[in-house]
């Protein structure tokens, strides 16, 4: 898995695509797998995400961000 210094590095171009390919597929199989209740967003608001997420932790693996992400999209079930 690339750094979050790849992705900043890689703003446009096919690994760039890449790896925002696999972002929207592991956030998709988060939510799927583990029944997580994930708020709605689109492609945009998790690349943005993954931009500011990136900038600031440049060292962390892009699998790192999406795992951030992916709690930060986390809805928590709310008992019944």
């Amino acid at each position: 898995m690339k750094s979050c210094g790849h992705w900043t590095n890689e703003s446009h171009g096919e690994l760039r695509y890449d790896l925002s390919e696999w972002v929207l597929g592991y956030v998709s199989a988060a939510g799927y797998y583990n029944d997580y209740h994930l708020r709605d967003t689109d492609a945009d608001g998790i690349s943005a995400y993954m931009d500011t997420y990136c900038k600031a932790h440049p060292l962390d693996s892009v699998e790192k961000g999406a795992q951030h992400l992916i709690e930060d999209l986390r809805i928590e079930k709310q008992s019944q």
